[in-house]
């Protein structure tokens, strides 16, 4: 059955490089907008905790720069991995609230920490996380700091119960 659905694209800026402030401040707008009948809410790229815009290319790319390497493993620590309990923080939200939420993270598995991914987490109106999207391709300036994605995050299907959105 097709219906409408109320979509709010959050445009806000994260707590720079603190992820727990940065799921509080998400929480609080992903509250809002469920207040204002939304039943999709999409946070941009790598939202939790900062997306490193081209401006922090030229710090990146001297990579000798002890800047640099602190400023990389801020990311690191403050990023996401699959499981763990910010990512449940996010289910929990997506269940409390009862909307799709849709969250840009910088991702990191433990099992190759050295590697951060720019990921799109999908948490289901019950809390589960319904698809796990990684970029396959970061571009230009990005390649200095996510890795390549694969394949395997990528889902050709979606759940029954998420919207077509277009």
């Amino acid at each position: 059955m097709e219906r409408p659905v109320t979509v709010a694209c959050v445009q806000a800026e994260p707590v720079i490089l603190d992820r727990s402030r940065t799921l509080d401040r998400l929480e609080e707008l992903a509250s809002e907008a469920a207040r204002n009948a939304a039943e999709l809410i999409v946070f941009p790229e790598t939202f939790v905790p900062v997306y490193p815009s081209s401006r922090w290319a030229k710090a990146f790319a001297g990579w000798q720069s002890e800047g640099a390497k602190a400023t990389f493993a801020r990311i690191a620590q403050n990023s996401i991995a699959v499981g763990s309990p910010e990512e449940r923080r996010l289910a929990a939200a997506a269940k409390e609230l009862g909307v799709w939420l849709v969250t840009g993270v910088n991702e990191v598995e433990p099992q190759r920490p050295g590697t951060i991914y720019n990921s799109l987490l999908y948490h289901s109106p019950d809390g589960e996380l319904a698809l796990h999207h990684r970029k396959l391709v970061p571009t230009n300036h990005e390649r200095l700091i996510w890795g390549q994605g694969t394949a395997a995050a990528c889902s050709p299907s979606r759940p029954a119960s998420a919207a077509s959105v277009g």
